[in-house]
């Protein structure tokens, strides 16, 4: 009984083994199948193309022709970014604000859009598009004290932990004229300070940092009076009120505190002076003297379009010269 089962049981693993053998034979057909057809498939392209070189050689003489009519003729479009450090709205307003000036952008709403900006009909014109990109930061760059991100994206996951949002935003422009920028930038500050919600809570700050620098000023006098009148007793005295008063211990903590409250001013002092404004640029759009799209990329796009519709006119064209030639029934 026992050798009948193994008997069995040797006879499927040997099936199995074998449908297993049939699958990987079939499979090994059907892509040595496939590899020639598009071995021959290649070739008969190639052959074609050979055969019909005169003609792809027209195609892209007309391509070139093509692509510099087009070069000179459609308006170029330059591309540039600033970097604007927005100090009393979210990052995700400025966006959403920077976004409505793009649908102006889309729907030609010039007249709207130089007012917002604050600059010319004219150079309203002159925009293409505009476009906001998050600053991000991850708890990296915080546990090393780095306030300006260095990786920007178009689109936030607000549910993302392991990154933080920073008050940095990246305005990506694309212009007709890149003499536009020049009051551009002074549009942006305008359209993100001409806000009255956003205006009072720059007031609002800038009144609270005033406060926080006075008292921080302030703690730093009394405690350095305390600092002073400790070091100016006696060693007989200090040793009489250790006890008492201040302990060595404590007049350690009483330095480290001194410390901490100067590093808050110093940092107080610098948002003070440097973002006092509703907005800040810290780089500035610039001129790259280059369209997004050249001469070479119109040549290449125009010749490639032509190439194309070419081969399939003659391709069309020879078979209904075959079917011409087949005699009538």
């Amino acid at each position: 009984m026992e050798y009948q089962k193994n008997n069995i049981k040797s006879t499927q693993r040997a099936e199995n083994e074998i449908d297993l053998l049939e699958v990987l034979v079939l499979i090994y057909r059907r892509l040595a199948a496939l590899f020639r057809w598009l071995g021959a498939a290649l070739g008969a392209g190639a052959t074609y193309l050979l055969r019909k070189s005169l003609w792809l050689a027209l195609f892209i003489a007309l391509g070139v022709v093509v692509g510099v009519v087009m070069d000179r003729r459609i308006p170029k479009i330059y591309r540039s970014e600033a970097i604007i450090r927005s100090n009393n709205l979210e990052t995700n307003i400025v966006a959403d604000h920077i976004e409505k000036l793009n649908n102006l952008c889309r729907l030609k709403g010039y007249h709207e859009l130089s007012i917002q900006l604050n600059i010319s009909e004219h150079e309203a014109e002159k925009i293409h598009s505009l476009s906001a990109y998050y600053g991000l930061l991850t708890h990296t760059d915080l546990l090393r004290g780095n306030v300006q991100p260095l990786h920007y994206a178009k689109k936030y996951e607000w549910d993302d932990t392991s990154i933080v949002v920073s008050r940095f935003v990246k305005v990506m422009v694309k212009v007709l004229d890149e003499d536009v920028y020049v009051n551009l930038t002074p549009g942006l500050l305008h359209f993100i300070s001409n806000n009255t919600f956003g205006y009072k809570m720059n007031t609002l700050r800038v009144e609270q940092l005033k406060s926080q620098i006075a008292y921080t000023e302030q703690e730093i006098s009394t405690l350095q009076q305390i600092q002073a009148a400790y070091t100016s007793k006696s060693s007989s005295t200090v040793q009489l009120e250790l006890s008492s008063t201040l302990r060595k211990s404590e007049q350690v903590q009483l330095h480290e505190t001194i410390n901490k409250l100067y590093a808050s001013k110093k940092e107080l002092e610098r948002e003070y002076t440097l973002f006092t404004q509703p907005a800040t640029v810290i780089t500035d759009f610039s001129k790259t003297y280059r369209p997004t799209v050249g001469l070479y990329m119109n040549i290449a796009k125009a010749s490639i379009a032509i190439i194309i519709v070419g081969l399939i006119a003659l391709l069309l064209w020879e078979n209904r010269k075959k079917q011409r030639s087949l005699p009538k029934a």
